[in-house]
């Protein structure tokens, strides 16, 4: 039986309906809070994020302190992402301040942070701030601290771990402190990750020292001032190559750079407590518009493609 053009348009005209209904349906669906996560197929040791990261997760994304009084309230999310309606009925015309990054891992390493000066923001003037179309916390040198921390997170300086990180640069000469728990320097135990945007260092960086470095990336690859980075971090510091020992994506290639580094990681404690946006004992802080930290206790790279297009199709980065 010969179709004419007519009956073709209508076929194509039902297919394009049905590409819709089913659309819509994923659609319903995801705002009500279905659908995958990323945790659902990578559980996590810590992850913060203004997104919905877990099908299991029942708690707020941050807490809240407005301006006006100085009153705090936990936001949750409206579906998958944060309930910025609730927010700014909370807040009002003024400011809003995070005293509180939520952990989604169910690993309760929630960042804190109780010096108003010291909080970032996540309203300005009656307004969600936002990076392109997703709400971002606005760090102006401020961090947060997981506390009593040092023991939970030594996987960062003698294990396997990966860190994904969704955050913009600023376009003005600072060091971006990404998260650390050892300063970047040869006189603590921990980790140091971090931009270092001032004039003439426009490097990205991850270091992990044992009173000496054991680990380093310090690379120029793809890194500038105001730009939207999903940077990817991999170390394995047994690992019995020691370039294996750490190596970097970011905004999803691998760049060439690796480890130099050949002392032995330390089983101690790290030095200091977890900080976002700080590398440990309030240090180098934070400035610039933070999205989403998600920290794994094992090796990613084998997942790193996978992990990056998932971020990448949440925030449009690359």
């Amino acid at each position: 039986m010969k179709r004419g053009l007519t009956d073709i348009i209508d076929v194509k005209r039902g297919t394009t309906q049905i590409s819709k209904i089913m659309r819509g349906i994923t659609l319903i669906w995801e705002k009500a809070g279905g659908g995958s996560y990323l945790l659902d197929t990578y559980p996590a040791a810590a992850a913060y994020s203004l997104r919905k990261l877990s099908g299991s997760y029942t708690g707020a994304a941050i807490r809240v302190r407005r301006s006006s009084d100085d009153v705090e309230q936990d936001i949750g999310f409206d579906g998958n992402d944060l309930d910025t309606t609730s927010l700014l009925n909370f807040v009002g015309a003024g400011d809003g301040y995070v005293t509180t990054w939520y952990d989604q891992s169910g690993n309760f390493q929630d960042g804190l942070q109780s010096s108003a000066s010291l909080q970032p923001k996540i309203v300005l003037t009656g307004a969600v701030i936002m990076k392109d179309t997703k709400p971002a916390l606005s760090f102006d040198v401020d961090f947060l601290t997981v506390p009593n921390s040092k023991n939970y997170f030594k996987f960062l300086h003698n294990g396997q771990y990966a860190i994904s990180v969704v955050i913009e640069t600023p376009d003005t000469d600072s060091l971006l402190s990404i998260c650390g728990t050892g300063r970047g320097t040869s006189s603590s135990i921990g980790l140091s990750h971090f931009y270092d945007l001032r004039s003439g260092n426009t490097n990205f960086n991850a270091m992990i020292s044992n009173r000496d470095l054991v680990g380093k990336i310090k690379s120029t690859t793809a890194i500038q001032n105001s730009t939207h980075y999903n940077t990817l971090t991999f170390v394995d510091m047994p690992a019995p190559v020691i370039g294996d020992r750490i190596k970097a994506w970011i905004n999803g290639a691998l760049i060439p750079e690796q480890n130099t580094e050949n002392r032995s990681p330390s089983t101690a404690d790290a030095t200091y407590d977890f900080e976002i946006g700080g590398l440990g004992g309030n240090i180098f802080k934070c400035t610039g518009k933070y999205q989403e930290l998600i920290i794994w206790n094992n090796d990613k790279i084998a997942d790193a493609q996978i992990i990056s297009d998932e971020v990448n199709n949440r925030y449009s980065i690359y």
